[in-house]
């Protein structure tokens, strides 16, 4: 993957170590001393990814407490996070280490019983998201409804109508038509995520809500000129 972030970026370690497209989204570093907490129930505080299972944080106290080299890691690992964008995905290289290690904690006769338990919190998260959130989507409206409800920037864009649109702060729009890269002058319009980036772009404001600003480029207004 460093191969490939280098073909694509020129930099192996983008978009650390200079300067970047995503630099307005850094932040100064912050060791965070409830991380263990925050990463099971206030998800808020790292980038509202799903929650971690509680044994997660259970294996980790058993490695410190067995002394494992695993607890070093971590440890190592939760003070780089200090200097990453606060989110819980890149902890996600401690789950199987921390895994291993809690299950060798466990005696023979209760393992088959402590994998029942480990599975369990899966299950249960999995049926109070369909309690919270409803069935899955079976319609356009619907789907545009729910989509909108998880990314709300969603709105703008289908303001665009299906023009080329630049997304500056919601880089889960890509998958629905909006890009990341790029200069501003490429495209017909330059969408700006408000909870995530506060530049504003050169151009013509069209739409705007709580969540986005969706701007007008001047090459499209010379294209609606001629």
């Amino acid at each position: 993957m460093y191969s490939v972030i280098l073909a694509l970026s020129g930099s192996p370690l983008f978009p650390f170590l200079g300067h970047s497209e995503w630099a307005p989204f850094r932040q100064e570093p912050r060791l965070n001393l409830m991380l263990l907490w925050d990463l099971t129930f206030d998800r808020k505080c790292v980038n509202f990814q799903p929650p971690y299972s509680p044994l997660f944080a259970a294996g980790v106290l058993i490695a410190m407490v067995k002394r494992h080299w695993i607890a070093a890691l971590c440890i190592v690992y939760f003070v780089i996070f200090a200097f990453l964008p606060q989110d819980s995905r890149y902890l996600m290289p401690l789950i199987p280490l921390v895994s291993i290690v809690a299950a060798g904690a466990v005696p023979e006769r209760w393992r088959r019983a402590a994998a029942i338990v480990a599975i369990a919190p899966a299950f249960a998260y999995a049926a109070f998201r369909i309690a919270k959130q409803g069935p899955p989507p079976i319609d356009a409206a619907q789907r545009a409804a729910y989509i909108e409800s998880r990314i709300p920037e969603y709105r703008a864009l289908q303001q665009a109508h299906g023009a080329r649109v630049l997304v500056r702060g919601a880089e889960q729009l890509r998958y629905y038509g909006g890009e990341e890269r790029g200069r501003p002058e490429d495209f017909d319009y330059v969408l700006v995520s408000k909870r995530r980036y506060s530049t504003k772009p050169e151009g013509t404001l069209v739409y705007a809500d709580a969540a986005a600003e969706l701007w007008r480029t001047e090459r499209r207004s010379a294209t609606n000129a001629r």
